[in-house]
């Protein structure tokens, strides 16, 4: 006669509401059982936040956007030596 295993246990508990997960990671690691987590399914933005996405990357790699990085760095004062010093 075959005997019946037991259900194999979650690496981590069920909670109850966010603020016991985050009670219980404040003094737990996921460290220790990270290799036993399931994989998870891969996330897929609406085609509207997917457009919203691309169009601020584009805008940020555009040569407009690094203009303004530059402009916006503050200059390198000249030191001004004791003889440019007024007197």
């Amino acid at each position: 006669m075959k005997t019946k295993l037991p259900a194999a246990r979650a690496p981590l508990p069920k909670f109850r509401s966010d603020e016991a997960a985050a009670e219980y990671f404040q003094t737990h690691s996921v460290a220790e059982v990270w290799n036993q987590l399931l994989e998870g399914k891969p996330a897929t933005p609406s085609k509207a936040l997917a457009d919203a996405i691309q169009e601020r990357h584009t805008a940020a790699k555009s040569p407009s956007s690094i203009d303004w990085v530059r402009n916006r760095s503050p200059r390198r004062r000249r030191s001004r030596r004791p003889s440019d010093v007024p007197m």
